[in-house]
């Protein structure tokens, strides 16, 4: 097995959560940063040990590798990402 990772998951929505939990699955540590740390109460007694929660500055310092999760502006409207404007 390879040396599990320090991850900073920079966002704490439902893709943020989805992509750290995907992480904790491989044995990875992970912090996720937030405005709200404590709205994560329940996904981190869910997580484990291998997980905390914190600011975004907290994450990122964290993490030895980071990954910022956020919503696509336009993405609810149907607009595709990769069309050149």
């Amino acid at each position: 097995m390879t040396q599990p990772l320090k991850i900073g998951v920079l966002g704490s929505g439902s893709a943020g959560r989805t992509l750290a939990n995907g992480f904790l699955d491989h044995a990875h540590r992970v912090a996720i940063g937030s405005r709200t740390p404590d709205k994560l109460r329940d996904w981190l007694r869910e997580a484990g040990r291998e997980a905390q929660v914190g600011t975004f500055a907290q994450a990122a310092q964290f993490g030895g590798v980071d990954c910022l999760v956020r919503q696509w502006p336009g993405g609810r409207r149907g607009r595709d990402p990769t069309r050149r404007l």
